[in-house]
């Protein structure tokens, strides 16, 4: 059949074949919620402050301005689910970098002292302003994070409560591009060793 030696190339690779109608079967499903966290994801964006050389800033500044356009251009459900990311703590380094640094993160850390960073490595709104200001700004500015997060997470519950009802409504998703493809990723992770806790992808 037609399909032969794509099972073969499947086996071969040690993977697993499947069909995937034209539709692509993924499943897509728009919430109530999506629009808030898209907003709230923007938010929680607009919380980084990159500290560093004028390079390392220069660098920071172009990932801010792609995040920027990201914003403005993707959609509403994309940005949910980058919302959704973002406020995990797996997705804390998509976010914000890891050791990349983001001055509120490397603060919270303990990893830098604000009284001792030389002001020209600060981002250039806190250059003009005292070091007091300069604490109060970024401490607003952490609180604003936790407090977007926060609300990040109680929306995430909601959306993720509302899909699960969708897809069950819909007669399940077992035969979606979106279960087949994590089956088959936590199937081989198991011959490693690695455990997917989670029974079917996330939405």
């Amino acid at each position: 059949s037609a399909t032969d030696p794509w099972q073969k190339i499947a086996a071969l690779g040690a993977g697993k074949f499947f069909q995937v109608e034209q539709s692509g079967s993924a499943v897509a499903i728009a919430t109530p919620f999506d629009a808030k966290l898209a907003e709230l994801s923007a938010r929680l964006d607009d919380t980084r402050r990159y500290y560093g050389s004028a390079e390392v800033r220069s660098e920071k500044d172009k990932k801010v301005a792609t995040t920027d356009k990201l914003n403005s251009s993707a959609s509403v459900a994309s940005r949910a689910r980058r919302a959704t990311f973002n406020a995990s703590p797996s997705g804390t380094n998509n976010l914000l970098g890891e050791g990349e640094g983001e001055l509120i993160d490397d603060l919270e850390h303990r990893k830098v002292d604000l009284y001792k960073v030389d002001p020209a490595l600060l981002p250039t709104p806190l250059r003009a302003m005292t070091i007091v200001e300069q604490a109060k700004t970024l401490a607003e500015k952490s609180s604003a994070r936790r407090e977007l997060k926060q609300a990040i997470g109680e929306l995430v519950k909601q959306r993720s409560s509302f899909l699960k009802d969708e897809v069950a409504a819909q007669g399940g998703a077992a035969k979606s591009l979106d279960q087949q493809v994590f089956s088959a990723v936590r199937e081989q992770a198991a011959k490693t060793g690695l455990r997917y806790k989670a029974d079917a992808p996330a939405y």
